[in-house]
């Protein structure tokens, strides 16, 4: 009997924890990237992808296993598009209209979330293209992590952005086309 209930309280804890409501969470995004950059952009648009192709992912919605949706108070794309701008800015990058423009593609942002920790991945395709229209630069940058299952969420999230924006602006092929 002993045992059965410990069993009953893990199960009920493990559950509650992969369930949530799905209110709206404002996020703000924090820059907090070390890195110097030197080079003039313009932040363009980002699509995501999840939310254009799947009726069951809302544009606000970041794709999570467990059962309750992880919703934004705004799109992923303009959380992310607010992201890069930040983090371009911190890094030392100019922000010109008439440069370079930095845009892309969010193919996925994804939580695995069931289980005993949270498997994170954040895939973004970052094009730079020249104020014509010409492409130089297009590659796609991966982020992923393991944390544990009642970390903090938010914290995580900023974490996971910018470690993938930092990909792109480590990449020299990428420096040299805002330069």
């Amino acid at each position: 009997m002993k045992f059965t209930s410990l069993a009953f309280l893990v199960v009920a804890v493990f559950v509650t924890g992969c369930t949530r409501p799905a209110p709206e969470h404002s996020i703000n995004y924090a820059p907090s990237s070390t890195m110097i950059v030197n080079g003039t952009a313009f932040i363009g648009d980002f699509v995501y992808n999840p939310g254009q192709r799947d009726p069951e992912i809302a544009l606000n919605q970041v794709e999570n296993t467990a059962s309750g949706a992880f919703k934004f108070d705004r799109n992923v794309d303009k959380v992310f598009e607010a992201a890069v701008f930040n983090e371009s800015r911190l890094v030392g990058i100019d922000i010109d209209p008439d440069a370079n423009v930095i845009s892309g593609e969010i193919n996925r942002f994804f939580v695995d979330d069931l289980g005993f920790d949270v498997d994170w991945t954040l895939n973004v395709r970052y094009v730079v293209s020249e104020p014509g229209g010409t492409q130089c630069y297009n590659r796609i940058m991966i982020v992923e992590r393991n944390t544990p299952k009642f970390g903090n969420v938010f914290g995580t999230l900023n974490e996971i952005i910018k470690a993938n924006i930092e990909m792109a602006f480590s990449d020299p092929n990428f420096v040299q086309c805002i330069n």
